[in-house]
């Protein structure tokens, strides 16, 4: 086992160990009381800085060792604020929990110019957006103008980002995660969020974007895969404006307007290749004039192809349109020496018609035929990415024969072993052969999750999990770098996806990652003492160890004296009860937990959409039924709505406008034990809240 194989080890180890707490965690264990279990979390963020400490000073080999429990530290210190939240049933998934994440993450940034820092404070702020303009807990009313801007600087920010992303913070995974974000934003903001004010604006302002982008990076400062990534964008953009447009205007004109544009593009882009230069940039232009617009053509040609014959001919058969298909676009493409991209254009709508009538047709014939088809282009087509699509099709069709004998767990077997076997055989079209790799690995974690009787669940879990570890250990990074990135990645897939099933409860799947992560990490120590060579490098960050120290213990810090101050709230501020209404999901980070609206959720008096988001005071009272109840008092823009004198037993309560006449109180989180949300769902009614002196909020408990 060479060193990267002892990286390997080490990380795989040491991610099912953080994947064990965080599993811990989100079960939400009453074996332990409230105390412990904070008491626990600030342990475990002391732990990995220890380890941290004791890697820089004592142990002289593996440096890398002691910068990932640094990271290792952060993100305990996350999972311990969620867990906080869990507690104290504060939001689930709250903007502010990765607030409060980010900002140690990026003090540590700033003290170690360490990337996977950066990148670790890049995922934190966009999830910390996300979730401040998409509440999981209720529903933000953004008006128009507010809901540009924001996304809008979120634009503003990744293009900053990508801007500082070389210079600044030498960092590549930064540089083209920017770059996506950016093109991924404007493209929501024009053609997906419905914002009609600044439809203009918007497209507008993207239009040139890709117009300056286009030749600035393939002019003035060429870039292969910004170029590539531009123009993804720009086809993904064009492809949703086309289809709105058809939405919008369907009828025969429309349909016969995108047949002729599909047209029209493949015989500029005919005349476009021809004339450009012979260079290697431009060779990566012809390259990508031939896939987008072959990727663009084929999406029009055929919606306007369907659309047009359902339209003039709505009695006649799908078969006539099956086999327009194949003897006028896939034979022609197949046997004819025409410009690729009138080839490609006329295979790719060929077979996109040919599939979706011969699928759903009721005659066996149709499918075996296109089997054919496919098998047969697969093995004359020398373009990589159109054998990569032809091959997605053959898996598709293939899939479809299969169901005539098999329900979905035989057909997922058999695309693991179509798949599988293609990927042994077919070594010499890369394309291809890693394609093959990807969709034995779709085919194979799908089987981990799909409905089949417990021990063949067991088999499929244990076994994936194996032979994607020895994967990991097996494959040579630097020769077969793809397949190792690959399994990389379903390993981690796994992982992730493990917390969303139900079939082992959370609290199990986390003793048996501790249990995995701690035998990765003795075999990884046993080969490195007896085969591996050390990374003897300086500690990264030892003379920066006060200002590590500072921000460790800020994060205790914020830990303990947000523990404290929830704790002497619900000692000490006035219990109130309150009717409610559940509904019943499970958390990103921290487990199953009961969305609650209340009675006094709705207020009245605060009919003025103005004042979104603005806080306001609610004077609560007690009703013959021992329920607290909205008095018709509210505190709002400084002033009540009406002369208010308390009276004794009367509590008033903070609370944010959330459009005309709702208000929340922060308390619309109830966090239960695995399994238990169903139930509470269906027999709750009632909600006690802890309200302190100052008006804020705890959910207690829920009846």
């Amino acid at each position: 086992m060479d060193v990267k194989g002892i990286k390997t080890g080490y990380l795989l180890g040491i991610s099912l160990l953080l994947s064990s707490i965080f599993y811990f965690f989100a079960s939400n264990w009453q074996g332990f009381d409230r105390i412990t279990k904070v008491c626990l979390s600030i342990a475990l963020i002391l732990l990995f800085y220890g380890l941290h400490i004791l890697l820089v000073n004592v142990v002289k080999h593996q440096r890398f060792l002691s910068d990932w429990m640094l990271i290792a530290t952060s993100i305990v210190f996350g999972l311990s604020v969620a867990l906080i939240g869990q507690i104290y049933n504060s939001h689930a998934d709250s903007y502010l929990l990765f607030l409060v994440w980010l900002i140690p993450v990026l003090l540590f940034s700033l003290i170690t110019r360490y990337e996977p820092f950066y990148i670790l404070g890049f995922i934190l702020l966009h999830l910390m957006i996300y979730f401040y303009l998409t509440p999981s807990t209720y529903f933000a009313n953004w008006n128009e103008h507010q809901y540009f801007w924001m996304l809008f600087g979120v634009i503003l920010l990744n293009a900053v980002i990508f801007y500082a992303s070389e210079p600044i913070l030498h960092s590549k995974t930064m540089k083209y995660g920017a770059f996506a974000v950016f093109h991924y934003v404007f493209i929501f903001l024009t053609v997906i969020a419905e914002l009609p004010l600044y439809k203009l604006i918007s497209n507008g302002l993207y239009v040139i974007v890709l117009a300056i982008g286009f030749y600035y990076w393939s002019k003035m400062k060429a870039n292969r895969v910004l170029l590539t990534l531009h123009g993804v964008s720009a086809t993904i953009y064009l492809v949703i404006k086309g289809f709105n447009w058809i939405a919008d205007y369907f009828g025969e004109w429309i349909l016969f307007f995108f047949l002729l544009l599909a047209a029209a593009l493949v015989f500029l882009s005919v005349i476009a290749v021809k004339y450009i230069s012979a260079n290697p940039m431009n060779k990566l232009i012809k390259s990508l004039i031939t896939i987008l617009v072959t990727f663009i053509a084929t999406l029009f040609a055929t919606s306007a192809i369907s659309g047009l014959f359902f339209l003039m001919f709505p009695e006649s058969s799908i078969d006539f349109l099956f086999f327009f298909a194949v003897i006028a676009l896939i034979l022609p493409g197949l046997l004819t020496n025409w410009p690729v991209q009138i080839t490609y254009t006329l295979l790719a709508t060929g077979f996109l018609l040919a599939v979706s009538t011969g699928l759903f047709h009721d005659l066996f014939f149709y499918r075996l035929l296109l089997l054919a088809l496919v098998c047969f282009a697969i093995y004359v087509m020398k373009q990589k990415g159109m054998r990569v699509f032809l091959y997605l099709l053959l898996n598709l069709v293939f899939g479809s024969i299969m169901f005539e004998w098999f329900l979905v767990h035989g057909v997922t077997v058999s695309l693991l072993v179509l798949n599988g076997v293609y990927y042994y055989l077919q070594k010499k079209d890369k394309a291809t052969h890693y394609t093959a790799l990807i969709l034995a690995y779709l085919s194979f974690i799908t089987l981990t999750i799909i409905d089949v009787s417990n021990w063949l669940s067991i088999v499929y879990n244990i076994s994936f999990f194996l032979i994607t570890t020895i994967c990991l250990f097996a494959l040579n990074r630097d020769t077969r770098r793809w397949e190792w990135l690959t399994s990389f990645i379903f390993w981690f897939l796994f992982i992730g996806y493990k917390y969303y099933e139900y079939l082992w409860k959370l609290i199990h799947k986390s003793l048996l990652f501790l249990f995995l992560g701690l035998v990765i990490l003795a075999v990884t120590i046993y080969f490195e003492k007896r085969m591996a060579k050390t990374e003897d490098k300086l500690p990264r960050f030892k003379q920066k160890w006060a200002l590590i120290l500072a921000v460790v213990l800020l994060q205790v810090g914020f830990v303990t004296y947000q523990s404290i101050t929830n704790e002497t709230l619900l000692k000490e501020g006035t219990l109130i009860k309150v009717k409610l209404v559940p509904v019943d999901p499970r958390s990103l980070l921290q487990g199953d937990y009961v969305t609650l609206r209340y009675d006094i959720s709705t207020i009245p008096d605060l009919d003025d959409p103005s004042t979104w988001n603005e806080k306001v005071k609610i004077v609560l009272r007690e009703n013959e039924d021992n329920l607290y109840d909205y008095a018709g008092y509210v505190y709002e823009n400084g002033e009540w709505n009406r002369p208010y004198e308390k009276q004794p037993g009367d509590v008033i309560i903070n609370g944010k406008m959330n459009g005309p006449g709702e208000v929340i109180y922060g308390t619309e989180s109830y966090f239960v034990p695995e399994g238990e949300g169903m139930k509470l769902q269906n027999e709750a009614e009632f909600a006690y809240l802890r309200v302190g002196k100052k008006g804020d909020a705890l959910l207690q408990s829920v009846e």
